[in-house]
């Protein structure tokens, strides 16, 4: 550990792997009901999927220093102009679009395989909208770049709840904790970091690595778990107390 940030991390995975932050019953069936119900079909929970994170409406507007530091700064590199008549790619608007977020793809070799990637968003309804832009259709996905074709579900709208709307405001927490457990189990997860959600994500993403304590033993290793140990990434890996699942920054 070299850093406060590195004992943060150690430190935030051993609060992971303890599974002290565990759901009651009620919200774990209510969740997995949802999942199954809004975002994968029961018998598809397991199956490989990317997941992004992208921040819009009342979250970003109530973060000064993310709309006017990260999202003006984004649209003077873009070259982004002030057009309310009839907005194109340029227009510059409240929020950094999908098309940015996806620019992660475009380092991944060209595949036929179909890709999931689920979005969680306060913002479904311009993010449908941004996905029908991203390329043609083919069947129920769409193919991004002329390379990946990639079959997008898009979080369930939720509602802006007024106070002692109980029903309500338990659906939206199902719903926002159903998000939650989807993007930290994500094989790619995409999104910020500035935001207390997406800082939780992260950490939830962070895992002990079980390798760190064997390297102060590796004299007593024998050939082939020296072997296998090298053949895992080498030292730089093992080195790391700290693993992190496969997590890029959208902006930030």
């Amino acid at each position: 550990l070299k850093g406060g940030d590195d004992v943060y991390d150690y430190m935030g995975a051993l609060l992971v792997r303890s599974d002290v932050l565990r759901l009651q019953q009620k919200i774990r069936d209510d969740t997995t009901k949802h999942i199954h119900t809004y975002i994968y079909p029961k018998g598809h929970k397991k199956t490989p999927h990317d997941a992004i994170y992208v921040r819009r409406g009342e979250d970003i507007g109530a973060d000064p220093k993310a709309k006017w530091l990260y999202i003006d700064s984004y649209w003077d590199a873009a070259g982004g102009i002030y057009n309310g008549v009839t907005p194109t790619t340029t227009t510059r608007r409240d929020y950094i679009p999908l098309l940015h977020y996806m620019r992660h793809y475009h380092d991944l070799k060209c595949s036929k395989d179909l890709r999931r990637v689920y979005i969680a968003t306060d913002d479904p309804k311009a993010v449908r909208r941004e996905i029908h832009e991203l390329g043609p259709k083919k069947g129920h996905a769409v193919l991004f770049n002329n390379c990946h074709k990639i079959k997008f579900t898009v979080s369930k709208v939720k509602k802006i709840l007024g106070a002692g709307v109980c029903a309500a405001r338990y659906a939206r927490t199902i719903a926002d904790i159903s998000d939650f457990i989807v993007v930290r189990t994500a094989d790619t997860f995409v999104g910020e970091f500035n935001s207390d959600w997406g800082k939780l994500i992260r950490l939830f993403r962070l895992a002990v690595n079980q390798e760190v304590g064997m390297i102060g033993n590796r004299g007593m290793l024998g050939p082939t778990q020296k072997l296998v140990l090298g053949q895992r990434g080498g030292a730089e890996m093992d080195q790391s107390p700290v693993l992190l699942k496969d997590t890029k920054v959208a902006w930030g």
